[in-house]
């Protein structure tokens, strides 16, 4: 049997080879080309009839410049210290008159860590340590009353004392103290003793706030935030009593502020949201960057609310319309505290180790202060900045950022307070130490 020839085939193959490319080549280089035909344009075809998702709110346009018509509000002045950052405003600002040199005037040593502020009303200081632990003291250190906040168990169990991570306040001489497991403790402010007792369902992790209305006829109303889902309940300051609650929008480790009959704070789902505060009405979603996360507490000042981010970005937005007045974004990284406001600036702490001071009306930046260390919330004394970063005291000028004058604490401190002409911090060894003028000899 003969074996097939393998290259029968070639030259056939070859030859239909020369004349395609001989066919190609004639119709690129010789052929006429075909006329050119104007035609009418058409309106293409819509893609999609889907409408869209409502779910997500493109941000508004944030204009580089505050419109002409943009006012700055006066900040108020928080004569007493009854929240973690001055009045229900949350904006930090007092103004009393520091000396450029602060001595300490007395120290008291609690059981406990304290992370949060320090509080005060018209008589007296108040905080908590992070295991339970609420206490008092006058304004000289020396101790009131201390009292251990724990939760009813079941029969023949002992209390369990409960994890404190949220800042107290006060309000009409009731202390408010927010616990790990979602319960609202209301103490007398006189000797500790509890008023009353309220759930959220959750933790609470930001600030009681109240709204104290007009009409001394009506009831004042203390809020507080389930963390997890970031409901804002509303009860009777005098009983405890619910009033209303608002539906879940997203997780809020942040405070909220209240002033000018609104509460507003910031949530997980890069907005910021105002209710009515007397009765819970929904009012703006101020939606931000797609990265702009809020978990610290905002400041009111008018109709404008000014906060940071998570993305470093800085927002001052009006609350009536929901528009974005200026956003800065020379901060790198995340914002944790909350801002302090003067008449004309604007200062906060970032987790990139800088102070910031911008421009209320512009939001431009005026300084910023090397921190060495994680700012805590700033407060403002007339012409000067405090905080804390890494266990010491910072006071800068408020118109320069300039360093005027620091003081070593402890390894952690929280953030000052401002109260009776003294400035006061906690720390994590227990210590708390006031600060001000030395009386003349």
């Amino acid at each position: 049997m003969s074996t097939p020839n393998k290259t029968g085939l070639a030259g056939p193959a070859i030859a239909i080879a020369v004349i395609v490319v001989c066919f190609l080549g004639y119709q690129l280089f010789f052929a006429p080309s075909a006329p050119t035909t104007l035609t009418k344009p058409t309106t293409p075809e819509p893609t999609s009839t889907v409408a869209p998702s409502p779910v997500a709110e493109t941000p508004k346009p944030v204009p580089t410049e505050a419109p002409a018509n943009v006012s700055s509000a006066d900040v108020p002045v928080a004569k007493t210290w009854p929240t973690y950052h001055g009045g229900a405003d949350l904006c930090g600002y007092s103004d009393l008159q520091l000396p450029d040199k602060l001595e300490v005037l007395w120290q008291y040593v609690a059981e406990g860590d304290i992370r949060q502020a320090v509080v005060g009303d018209a008589e007296n200081l108040y905080f908590a340590s992070s295991d339970g632990l609420a206490v008092s003291l006058d304004f000289t250190g020396k101790e009131r009353w201390k009292k251990t906040i724990a939760r009813t168990s079941a029969e023949g169990e002992a209390p369990a004392v409960e994890r404190i991570n949220a800042p107290v306040s006060v309000f009409r001489s009731t202390v408010f103290v927010g616990s790990q497991s979602g319960t609202v403790y209301a103490l007398n402010a006189q000797d500790g003793e509890t008023k009353w007792t309220f759930s959220v369902g959750g933790e609470v992790l930001g600030a009681m706030n109240v709204y104290e209305p007009s009409d001394p006829g009506a009831p004042a109303l203390v809020y507080a935030i389930e963390r997890e889902h970031g409901v804002l309940h509303a009860v009777r300051l005098d009983n405890g009593a619910k009033v209303w609650q608002t539906d879940p929008i997203a997780r809020t480790d942040g405070s909220m502020a209240v002033a000018n009959g609104v509460v507003a704070y910031g949530s997980c789902d890069f907005a910021l949201h105002a209710y009515g505060a007397p009765q819970g009405t929904r009012g703006q979603v101020i939606a931000l960057c797609s990265d702009c996360q809020v978990a610290s507490g905002p400041a009111i000042v008018g109709d404008e609310v000014y906060s940071g981010s998570r993305s470093g970005h800085f927002y001052r937005a009006d609350m009536k319309t929901g528009a974005i007045v200026w956003m800065n974004k020379e901060c790198v990284k995340e914002i944790f505290t909350t801002p302090a406001l003067a008449k004309d600036v604007v200062v906060f702490g970032s987790e990139d180790g800088f102070v910031y001071c911008l421009d209320r009306a512009t939001g431009k930046q005026r300084w910023k202060f090397e921190a060495g260390g994680l700012p805590t919330s700033p407060i403002i004394a007339s012409g000067k900045v405090i905080f804390g970063t890494d266990g010491k005291l910072i006071m800068l000028a408020l118109d320069s950022g300039t360093e005027i004058w620091r003081y070593e604490v402890s390894d952690g401190i929280a953030s000052p307070s401002i109260i009776n002409g003294m400035v006061v911090v906690g720390s994590e060894d227990g210590t708390v130490i006031a600060f001000g003028a030395k009386p003349a000899a």
